[in-house]
């Protein structure tokens, strides 16, 4: 099983924001901070291993 590695948030519970290679908070198309996780993409490589053992 994965391990995350970015939750989201720092050890005081304060969410981590993504920035860009200048250092600014990044923003989605609905002018939401996007939250720095990498649950994303643990989801989706689970996904990829489950369909590959389920047939």
């Amino acid at each position: 099983m994965a391990t995350s590695k970015k939750g989201g948030k720092d050890s005081s519970g304060e969410y981590v924001y993504r920035k860009d290679s200048e250092g600014n908070v990044m923003y989605d198309d609905f002018g939401k901070k996007i939250i720095d996780h990498d649950l994303d993409e643990i989801a989706e490589e689970f996904l990829k291993f489950y369909n590959s053992i389920k047939n």
